[in-house]
């Protein structure tokens, strides 16, 4: 399950840094219009990575944290009435 979720979380990223790349590249065209574009394109640049790693984590502490589903026989043995 781990393998599958960080595939799948990682062309979800892929895909995200790809249309950031593309944006900071068509925004840094304009840059010479204004003083904000370069400090918030490093602002944004910091907080993808920072949520990126995050849920990297998050992925990984999902995927610790299943639990082994019990068999028919293994739940009607261990029930206590």
């Amino acid at each position: 399950m781990f393998l599958f979720l960080t595939w799948i979380f990682t062309i979800f990223m892929i895909l995200v840094w790809w249309f950031f790349i593309i944006a900071k590249i068509n925004f840094y065209k304009f840059r010479d219009y204004s003083a904000y574009i370069v400090p918030s394109t490093k602002i944004l640049t910091v907080i993808l990575i920072i949520l990126t790693f995050f849920w990297y984590y998050e992925v990984y502490r999902y995927s610790q944290t299943n639990e082994k589903t019990k068999t028919v026989q293994e739940s009607a043995v261990n029930e206590v009435y």
